[in-house]
């Protein structure tokens, strides 16, 4: 019997929180909420108290079912390793040991798990991408949680939730390899996706504070109303004012494509998705696409979900909830 559980998803982030509420199961999935709350200053970077947090959940209904959250934090490691074929219980075991081969932290402060990646594998071998953090870390994003009254049931990446997200509202075409751009404040997170799982990703040290600091260069203003403009320029003013930014995540988004097919002797990538509140600047997409020479489309977390008409309206920021959609999708895994 298929599950018909009320499914949360929260994306906080360091400028914004994002947050779903869902209902259904597979291929009729139902939006009862959706909130997107820009974070004050003295809350960015992840800093918005528990009550805070609560009362912005409380206030757009979202609440009374198993939520899925992300896996933040300065110690969050990605490792893509091959390993050979063995039973799934014994992978975990295995992966842990390759990890604790990199990092200086005792077995019993570590938190680990692993998917099996697509593709790039020599034969009887796995492909294998793990995620890893300290524990003290992980208990206390919990910690958070359980304090703003969220009942925290499952604890994600940023990559699964992107390609929880992408399955849940994309017709996959045979032979081709897709790839997701999540474009945060501070940090960008490359996925690229093959036959349906997760075969490459990549964390990308710049993020919209790179475009928003070259709107504050270019208009002489501070932070939140370069922020304003960068969202509100015409298609020619903004590729005026941001080519820079453009060309570093150009080539950014460019040599990890690059590094994917040599490394793992794949195919290259035949289309790129954008999420995140940068997508929605004016233009970047078309851009992208010129620089690399693939279709760049804007990603709709939405598409195959039945929305409430009051929620139609936030159509517009659709990209934003790509995670938070995926968050959700996956606590009901």
């Amino acid at each position: 019997m298929l599950w018909q559980d009320t499914l949360i998803g929260i994306d906080l982030g360091a400028w914004s929180v994002k947050a779903v509420i869902l209902s259904g199961s597979r291929g009729s999935y139902r939006l009862k909420a959706a909130a997107y709350m820009k974070l004050p200053k003295e809350a960015r970077d992840g800093d918005l108290g528990a009550e805070a947090l609560a009362s912005f959940l409380r206030s757009n209904g979202i609440k009374g079912g198993k939520a899925s959250v992300l896996m933040t934090g300065h110690s969050l490691m990605f490792r893509h390793f091959f390993l050979p074929e063995m039973p799934e219980k014994d992978l975990l075991e295995a992966v842990k040991w390759e990890i604790r081969k990199e990092v200086s932290i005792a077995p019993s402060e570590l938190v680990s798990d692993f998917v099996l990646a697509a593709g790039g594998a020599a034969e009887h071998k796995s492909s294998i991408i793990a995620f890893a953090g300290v524990k003290k870390e992980i208990d206390s994003i919990l910690s958070y949680y359980r304090e703003a009254g969220v009942d925290a049931r499952v604890i994600e990446v940023v990559p699964t939730a992107l390609l929880a997200s992408f399955d849940a509202n994309n017709a996959w075409e045979d032979g081709l390899n897709y790839a997701i751009l999540d474009i945060g404040y501070s940090k960008s997170t490359l996925a690229i996706f093959k036959k349906k799982r997760l075969a490459f990703t990549r964390e990308i040290s710049m993020g919209g504070q790179e475009f928003t600091r070259a709107a504050q260069k270019a208009t002489q203003k501070g932070t939140e109303e370069a922020e304003e403009f960068k969202h509100s320029a015409g298609h020619g003013e903004a590729m005026s004012v941001f080519p820079a930014a453009i060309e570093r995540l150009s080539t950014e988004v460019h040599r990890s494509f690059d590094y994917y097919q040599a490394q793992y002797r794949e195919g290259g990538v035949d289309k790129l998705f954008l999420s995140g509140g940068s997508a929605l600047l004016k233009g970047l997409d078309s851009a992208l696409s010129a620089s690399i020479g693939i279709h760049v489309f804007i990603d709709d977390p939405f598409r195959k979900i039945k929305l409430p008409h009051r929620e139609e309206g936030l159509t517009g920021l659709s990209p934003c909830f790509s995670v938070a959609m995926g968050l959700a999708l996956r606590a009901g895994a």
